[in-house]
């Protein structure tokens, strides 16, 4: 079969493509419920009908090829024809029904078929546009096979050479990784031990250590806490008796102290940081307290919400007290604030009096639960029977009524 008899299939597969095309468009606009899956279709049946039209210009160029009855091109074409002539057949015939017409008549298994099928020709088409295609796809099907197999060797080949030099590119790429990670990471740590050189994270474990399970959740069902940790307010003040001493610092290193604990929480230690670090760090100075407050107010901004615990804050210096009220009103503005004193200084309480607060006072049962653990893990456990126990508890925890 020479090239134009076969351009004449193709232009007469052209002509059923379009009536298929103008077939599948009226279901667009009157099937309801079949508008995405007919526009699916169209859009396949398009591209197949330009592709067609491409390998029909091609045909009536070249003249080279010489195409049997049993080539790859001429059955593929003869089966493209056979597959749209039923695709139509159903199409209209659904169409002609004046019920069906607004009904899409493939099924989900038939349209995912039809798609697919198309898409094989469409390859078959796209292949035979380039001249070695042309060529090939006028051999018989065994002879288009030796040759795919050749050249599959061929591929295989190649792709065996990339996969090992991608294999040591990838090699290399992870060493260089490992070792930026490295240099990262020890970075970070340099950084945060110059912000500050307080163990926060020891001493948060060492003050929960003695606490016994159960205790002071009365706290959080207070409609104060409620209020600051649900609601817009910003500051909580809880207040109460004096506790055990708390350690002493100025506002530089407190601040430094926030800024660590921000910091090393986050996955990457922010620009401002870094910038700071290596304006001060390098040189072994530290940070004025103005940039450790800008660095600690853009740090908190990387996080959803934070939460600062400010505790005896009474055990403050008062030189430095009023100075440090001013950076907690600060820093509500970035952050929710759990501020713990006694009920005076007077500045303290009239900066927190307008906002939610709670009195921290003994609880008959965190006090029971307390006591009885601590029976339990002395060495009279076994001498205290249970009515001396309770006399114990009872006898203590009216002594810490006023407490």
């Amino acid at each position: 079969m020479d090239p134009f008899s076969l351009s004449v299939g193709v232009a007469g597969l052209l002509t059923l493509t379009a009536k298929t095309i103008r077939a599948a468009r009226s279901y667009c606009q009157e099937a309801k419920h079949a508008k995405e899956a007919a526009s699916e279709l169209l859009a396949e049946l398009d591209v197949l009908y330009f592709n067609l039209s491409q390998l029909d210009q091609l045909l009536k160029r070249d003249a080279r090829n010489s195409f049997s009855n049993t080539s790859v091109l001429t059955t593929s074409t003869h089966g493209c024809k056979e597959k749209l002539s039923l695709l139509y057949d159903k199409l209209e015939k659904a169409a002609a029904h004046p019920m069906h017409r607004f009904l899409w008549p493939l099924n989900s298994d038939d349209h995912q078929k039809t798609l697919q099928e198309l898409r094989a020709f469409v390859q078959w088409i796209q292949f035979a546009l380039t001249l070695d295609g042309s060529s090939l796809l006028a051999k018989t099907s065994t002879e288009v096979i030796d040759v795919l197999q050749h050249q599959l060797r061929m591929f295989q080949m190649l792709d065996q050479a990339n996969t090992r030099a991608e294999h040591t590119h990838g090699t290399v790429i992870d060493i260089q990784t490992t070792l930026r990670t490295s240099d990262e990471s020890k970075e970070r740590e340099n950084i945060l031990h110059w912000i500050s050189s307080a163990k926060s994270s020891q001493k948060h474990h060492d003050v929960r250590l003695p606490r016994v399970e159960g205790t002071g959740e009365w706290l959080l069902e207070e409609p104060a806490f409620k209020k600051w940790r649900d609601g817009a307010e910003n500051v909580l003040w809880c207040y109460g008796i004096q506790g055990s001493e708390q350690e002493n610092q100025n506002l530089e290193s407190t601040m430094a102290s926030l800024l660590q604990q921000v910091v090393s929480a986050l996955p990457k230690v922010p620009t401002v940081v870094t910038a700071l670090y290596q304006k001060f760090g390098r040189q072994k100075q530290s940070p004025t307290l103005h940039d450790l407050v800008h660095a600690l107010s853009l740090s908190c901004r990387e996080y959803e919400v934070v939460y600062i615990i400010v505790d005896a804050l009474d055990e403050c210096e008062s030189k430095c007290r009023a100075g440090f009220l001013g950076l907690l009103d600060d820093l509500k503005r970035y952050a929710k604030l759990f501020v713990t004193s006694r009920p005076y200084p007077d500045n303290i309480r009239e900066a927190f009096n307008c906002g939610p607060q709670i009195e921290i006072k003994a609880h008959s049962p965190d006090l029971e639960r307390y006591i009885s653990e601590q029976i339990r893990g002395s060495d009279m456990s076994d001498e205290i029977d249970d009515t001396f126990r309770a006399e114990m508890v009872t006898k203590i925890i009216q002594g810490a009524q006023d407490m």
